[in-house]
This record gives C-alpha cells, structure tokens and sequence, in this order.
C-alpha cells in the first residue's frame, strides 16, 4: 500500500518533468527523468521477496500519466 503510494509520487515527479519546456530536438531533457524513474523503481520496486511488482509498476505508471496530465492542465508546454 505506502510503497505503491511512494512509486506513484514517484511517477508524478517523472510525468511532471516530461512536460517541462525544452529545446526542440532534444531528447536527453525527456530520457534522463524516465529512465531516473524506471531506474528507481527496478532498484527498490522489483526486486526481493514478498514485493508486489505489479502494484509498484502500476503505481508509477499511474503517477507518471497523472503527473503528465497535471502538468498539462497546468499550462505547462513541452517544446519539441
């Protein structure tokens, strides 16, 4: 329940920096949040016993569209 909670604050953070304005053409300013976050979230959401991958998947996957839309609906433009 909390760390699906922390994955999907995670995925807000992740969404909401893939909205942030850039240079057009550049790629590094959208790959480096994601793959940040996908990197987080295979270091502490897939890995031992007992951890319930899906939910941590899916939270962050959540996170990131809802952090994505919210920052769209906040007027915040990505260029490129």
């Amino acid at each position: 329940g909390a760390s699906t909670l922390v994955f999907a604050g995670l995925g807000l953070l992740v969404g909401r920096a893939l909205r942030h304005p850039r240079l057009p053409g550049r790629w590094r300013p959208l790959l480096v949040p994601l793959a940040a976050g996908l990197t987080l979230l295979g270091l502490f959401g897939a890995g031992g016993e007992n951890i319930d991958v899906l939910a941590h998947v899916a939270g962050f996957v959540t996170g990131t569209i809802m952090g994505w839309l919210t920052a769209k609906a906040a007027g915040i433009r990505s260029v490129g």
